[in-house]
């Protein structure tokens, strides 16, 4: 201590200064050695490991959002895997997306693409190298940037590479760069983003010029404690910031994945109050969340589905949950069919708070077991009804082939039995007229059942099916009788339908007697008996069209015919197009009638429904594709009765002998030449060896080594200007053929009667027209 006089002025002063000496130099040195030793601190350690430190959080940033890149990428290619997007479509959106993405101080730090060629997909502030092979592409140190890009991802998946580069959008400054690159794999893409060096000497400078400015005093101390507890502070809200936003990341993605579930989600509270649907559920129901949301759920079930929802409420309660079937009643009204698997939801304490359900709506998965039930039904239907034509076809060819001679016998003897007594006389005809009218009824059937093989010759024209059942009327009225009263109700102008109109008139008649038997069985005799015949036109669109599925959407004429007979019950709807079904009692039908109508319109390319209910009738609606072309004109010309005989020389070619020599002998007695052969080529030997030159070829179809469309073929060559009947009771040919003979052929059905035989060889030689003969 310094000795100082007790009361000296002088001695105070000296102390003041001295305990001032010793408090600045216990303050200031230590503060002042503090800054000096802070300051080489900073220069000598702070501030590498700073910089250090700045480099490594720049570049853990650049991977930061590289990564939230390649998620943004994930995001497009899950949308595209899904269906929601194209592959081109991901692709574009998620380039033209990253294009925009900008970051930094200034908003100018971006991201690039490039593929492992590697080629640039796209780079926001270098255009001029997209879709260019930039692998030769070096920086100013000769360095091959983007092959180093491509090495890096190819044998890391990522990494960081330091290169030189422009200084963001301006292409004049070079400066170092360091990027960090990724491949996004499923596209075979590399994305990066970079650090510029010069901006982290740049934060280096201005923290150095600070923390100088801060050691010349005091206040540098305090500004220093205050980067330091800022810096801390930073540090903690960033690693605040972090967790917030993983947090928010992985809501986002949850949510995600449950509002893009393809079932729906509802949580209730305990009092059965939804406080959460997901878009699904909102989908199924036609409400919005905001409807849905804080009512309660138990109201949107009939009581029948409301027992259901509460007997497994209660059992949640208790810890028991299972999947169940319920139905939901939409906004619109709709029900919809959904199977529900709950879970229940319990507080801290054990105690039941809820529950949440997943909801599979099961309405799409009835529609497809109802269609797949459908289909089969229709393949049986149409099974049944090929069995029936193959079958019908394998026996058409000798049936017809034996009715011809059955049926023409009893024609010729029909003509000579006016000789004999009239006892004999009219007890032989009675017995011949029973023989035709068999035959007729068998050629009937074997033509009915020809319909199924699809296969049988018919006319298809442009008709209007008006006139068609005008033309019918008379008929019908003679086959039900006088008691059932018939109406019809015909659109007008009716539309041109395709078709063939004996088989449309076929559809007509059985339909009509289908109904009029429907009336004989079950209507009350006191009751009307009527059938009405409607023709409208329809566009029958694709709703209707998934119900129907032989048929596409377009405009159709309808044609219905109405009865008020017994009707039907869903069994007999479900079988009444089944070859053989019939209701009628034993003798009375044999059950081909509807068959025989449900395959004529399937081969028109229509489709036929039936309305019924058993005690109310019932209406069959057939529908058939308008035709826009010109309604074929039937009308008959008036014309003279030909005659029956001629003298012309006629090649008959039959390799069945009956039918053969029944042909001949009518030809014969009709005054024609005749010379006949057993097939093609003996026909053709025939010509060659007496040098015959017919006047008309009358042939079979179907014979033996050479069939009758090749026959016709090489006469038609040797005899351009003859004519030729073909004949057939059945061919599975393709008869355009015929189309390219220049209309010198007719074809006929067999059996045929005698009239119709010489009818035909006297149109055919007497005027060039080409047809067919049903």
């Amino acid at each position: 201590m310094i000795p100082v006089e007790r009361g000296s002025h002088f001695g105070r002063v000296e102390k003041q200064k001295y305990l001032w000496r010793v408090i600045g130099l216990h303050s200031a040195g230590p503060a002042l050695l503090t800054v000096v030793l802070f300051f080489v601190m900073i220069r000598l350690v702070f501030i590498p490991a700073f910089q250090n430190n700045l480099m490594d959080a720049k570049r853990e940033m650049a991977r930061e959002l590289i990564n939230s890149v390649w998620n943004l990428l994930n995001n497009y290619n899950e949308r595209s895997g899904s269906g929601e997007l194209t592959p081109a479509q991901a692709r574009e959106r998620a380039k033209e997306r990253i294009r925009t993405m900008r970051y930094g101080p200034e908003d100018k730090d971006y991201f690039w693409i490039n593929d492992m060629r590697p080629v640039i997909i796209m780079h926001p502030y270098r255009a001029d190298l997209e879709g260019k092979d930039v692998r030769d592409f070096k920086d100013t140190m000769g360095k091959r940037v983007f092959v180093e890009f491509v090495d890096m991802v190819r044998q890391h998946n990522a990494g960081y590479v330091e290169y030189r580069w422009q200084w963001k959008d301006d292409p004049l400054h070079i400066v170092p760069k360091v990027s960090y690159v990724r491949l996004f794999e499923p596209w075979g893409w590399v994305v990066g983003t970079g650090v510029y060096i010069e901006d982290v000497e740049k934060d280096i400078n201005n923290i150095t010029r600070r923390i100088n400015m801060a050691t010349s005093g005091i206040l540098a101390i305090i500004i220093l404690l205050s980067i330091y507890i800022i810096w801390h502070h930073r540090i903690i809200e960033l690693e605040r910031l972090k967790i917030e936003a993983n947090l928010v990341e992985s809501e986002e993605k949850y949510r995600f994945l449950i509002e893009n579930m393809n079932d729906g989600l509802i949580v209730v509270d305990k009092n059965g109050r939804i406080i959460y649907v997901n878009a699904r559920m909102c989908e199924m129901t036609g409400y919005t969340a905001e409807e849905l949301e804080k009512t309660i759920f138990t109201g949107y079930f009939d009581d029948e589905n409301l027992a259901i929802i509460t007997t497994q409420l209660e059992r949640r309660r208790k810890g028991e949950y299972h999947s169940y079937e319920v139905a939901w009643t939409k906004k619109n009204g709709e029900r919809v069919m959904s199977i529900v698997s709950p879970r229940p939801i319990y507080d801290k304490q054990g105690e039941y708070n809820g529950s949440f359900g997943v909801v599979t709506d099961l309405t799409s998965r009835i529609r497809a077991e109802n269609e797949k039930k459908e289909l089969q039904m229709q393949l049986i239907q149409t099974q049944k009804l090929d069995s029936i034509g193959k079958l019908a076809g394998g026996i058409a060819h000798d049936f017809n082939n034996i009715l011809t001679v059955i049926n023409g016998h009893a024609q010729m003897a029909m003509r000579k039995i006016d000789g004999l007594s009239p006892v004999i006389n009219e007890r032989l005809k009675k017995d011949i007229v029973a023989i035709s009218e068999a035959g007729e009824r068998a050629a009937r059937l074997i033509r009915q059942l020809l319909v199924f093989s699809r296969k049988q010759a018919s006319e298809s024209v442009v008709v209007d099916i008006n006139s068609v059942i005008g033309n019918l009327m008379k008929m019908i009225l003679r086959l039900i009788g006088e008691d059932i009263r018939v109406e019809t109700s015909l659109i007008s102008p009716v539309p041109g339908i395709k078709g063939d109109p004996a088989q449309l008139e076929q559809v007509l008649i059985n339909l009509i007697v289908n109904s009029r038997d429907s009336i004989a069985e079950g209507t009350d005799p006191a009751s009307e008996k009527k059938i009405m015949v409607k023709t409208d036109r329809q566009y029958l669109d694709e709703e209707f069209c998934s119900v129907n599925k032989e048929i596409i959407p377009g405009e159709y004429v309808t044609i219905a015919v109405t009865d008020t007979g017994a009707g039907m019950d869903e069994n007999m709807i479900g079988s009444i197009f089944e070859p053989f079904y019939t209701t009628k009692s034993s003798g009375k039908g044999t059950g081909l009638g509807l068959s025989i109508v449900y395959a004529i319109v399937r081969q028109h390319r229509g489709c036929i429904n039936v309305n019924s209910k058993q005690g109310e009738g019932s209406t069959f609606t057939v529908c058939l594709p308008v035709c826009n072309e010109v309604i074929t004109d039937k009308k008959d010309v008036p014309k003279e009765e030909p005659s029956l005989s001629g003298n012309e020389c006629v090649l008959l070619v039959e390799d069945d002998i009956n039918v053969r020599s029944f042909t001949e002998a009518v030809l014969a007695e009709h005054g024609y030449s005749v010379y006949s052969a057993g097939n093609g080529c003996e026909a053709l030997s025939l010509i060659s060896e007496k040098g015959l030159k017919p006047d008309l070829l009358l042939t079979d179809m179907i014979m033996p080594e050479m069939d009758g469309l090749e026959l016709t073929g090489e006469y038609l060559r040797l005899f351009p200007f003859s004519r030729v009947i073909m004949m057939s009771g059945y061919t599975d040919r393709d008869m355009s053929l015929l189309d390219n003979m220049n209309g010198r052929v007719i074809f006929m059905h067999k059996p045929y009667s005698i009239q119709k035989l010489m009818l035909l060889i006297r149109e055919s030689v007497d005027g060039p027209r080409h047809r067919y003969e049903t």
